[in-house]
């Protein structure tokens, strides 16, 4: 039951619903309208950017937040007719197949007052028993080609040793069939140079002994490409 002081609230009759519900669709055609106007003013005085036009700002910011190159930071060259890498690092920089996978070693940490950089090289993750090694160290008092002599000893017989300058340093090679041992499951033949101006750059191919011939070409390459950095 209604309490004496409530006052009930008289309903709409049938007349008053319509012409509330007209007025209701005239107040939203007059809101469409004025929106449409708004749109069409606002179109007729600038046109909305394009598609077209943000796609260069993309690529800038792309490029402006490209993390400064480290080692390895392997880039496309662009002079070089086979699209080839170039390796870029603190110490040297050198050239490589494009399929080619080169990475950063795990330093043995006993020798870090000597080593500065090691840099492995394999022609993909599934051919791991040809690999070239490119490493920096602080300079000692040992001399490239004693160093390269003593080395080649150590690993198997010399086949041949030698000397070569590339791009104002002089390298120590020697050429060595190393047998089978515990470093190595199977027999390899290895190349190796060293070489010492800033620092000492040594320089490791090994292949197995049936599969030198085929790539020394993609090493020689690699090894005439390499450069100091000033």
């Amino acid at each position: 039951m209604r309490s004496s002081h409530e006052k009930s609230i008289p309903s709409l009759s049938p007349y008053s619903r319509r012409m509330l519900n007209a007025l209701i669709s005239l107040l939203m055609l007059l809101l469409s309208s004025w929106i449409v106007s708004a749109c069409s003013s606002q179109s007729g005085s600038g046109s909305a950017p394009s598609m077209t036009a943000t796609i260069p700002s993309q690529t800038t910011n792309r490029v402006t937040q490209t993390p400064p190159l480290s080692s390895p930071s392997p880039v496309a060259s662009l002079d070089d007719p086979r699209g080839w890498k170039v390796l870029i690092s603190p110490y040297f920089t050198f050239r490589y197949p494009a399929t080619w996978i080169a990475r950063s070693t795990t330093l043995d940490p006993n020798k870090s007052d000597l080593f500065l950089e090691q840099i492995e090289l394999h022609p993909s993750n599934k051919i791991e028993n040809i690999l070239l090694v490119v490493t920096a160290k602080k300079n000692g008092s040992m001399s490239p080609e004693r160093l390269c002599q003593n080395n080649a000893v150590k690993i198997g017989t010399i086949e041949r040793q030698g000397k070569i300058t590339i791009h104002q340093l002089t390298w120590s090679t020697a050429m060595v069939n190393m047998p089978a041992g515990q470093s190595y499951l199977s027999p390899a033949k290895v190349e190796i140079a060293y070489a010492s101006h800033h620092h000492l750059y040594n320089i490791w191919f090994s292949t197995p002994p049936e599969q030198f011939a085929a790539n020394k070409g993609i090493f020689n390459a690699i090894f005439q490409s390499f450069q100091e950095k000033q």
